[in-house]
C-alpha cells in the first residue's frame, strides 16, 4: 500500500513538472517561427499560467514608468534596427491575440 501511495505522489509530481518540447523552424518566415510554440504553451497552461504573469510583471515594473511616446520610440527603434526580431514579436502577439484575445 505504501508503494502505491508513493507511486501516485511521484506520478503527480512528474505531471506538474512537465515541460513541453517545441521546435522552432528558423527557416520559416519570421512571423511564423514562434506561433506553434506559443500555441502549445497556451493550450497546455493557458494565458494566466504562462504569458499573463510575465506581461503583468513587465507592465507593473517596467512599462508603468514609460510615457506613451516612449512606446513609439522603442517600437520604431526595434523595427528599424532589428526588423527580423520585430516580425517575430509581431507573430507572437498575433498568436496570443488570436488564441486568447489578450493584448
Amino acid at each position: 500500500m505504501q508503494y502505491k501511495i508513493l507511486l501516485v505522489l511521484l506520478a503527480t509530481a512528474c505531471c506538474f513538472n512537465y515541460l513541453p518540447e517545441v521546435e522552432i523552424d528558423l527557416s520559416a518566415p519570421p512571423r511564423q517561427r514562434w506561433k506553434e510554440s506559443v500555441r502549445t504553451i497556451l493550450d497546455l497552461y493557458g494565458y494566466e499560467n504562462s504569458f499573463g504573469p510575465v506581461f503583468q510583471a513587465h507592465n507593473e515594473e517596467t512599462f508603468s514608468i514609460l510615457a506613451p511616446e516612449d512606446y513609439i520610440t522603442m517600437a520604431t527603434a526595434i523595427r528599424k534596427n532589428f526588423p527580423e526580431y520585430s516580425l517575430e514579436i509581431e507573430g507572437i502577439v498575433e498568436e496570443i491575440q488570436q488564441t486568447r484575445s489578450y493584448l
